[in-house]
């Protein structure tokens, strides 16, 4: 019983590691990617998917969208690019952005 613990447990500092280290850091100030064509876009998503596939415990060959969209809850990329900017206009809109936007 421990011992599933303790793998539970892993996998899921593992996830956050992830999630930190990689997810975060392209999702900071992903808004100006927002022009790129979608060769350079798809260059971003190879980085995304090995991660999933990690996280999941995924095989090589294996589907990934379901498992992204259906347990990690994550967009594709385009998709956040677009998401963020619609939140930005949305606290502009409401006034709640800072100052200069």
């Amino acid at each position: 019983m421990s011992a599933i613990l303790v793998c539970g447990s892993v996998m899921l500092l593992f996830q956050l590691f992830i999630h930190t280290f990689i997810t975060a850091r392209l999702d900071y100030c992903c808004t100006i990617y927002s022009g790129l064509p979608a060769v350079r876009l798809g260059c971003l998503e190879r980085v995304i998917r090995p991660a999933v596939r990690l996280i999941g415990s995924i095989f090589w060959t294996g589907n990934i969208s379901d498992y992204v969209l259906d347990v990690l809850h994550w967009l594709s990329f385009q998709q956040r690019i677009i998401f963020r900017i619609a939140a930005l206009v949305w606290r502009c809109l409401l006034d709640l952005a800072l100052a200069y936007l």
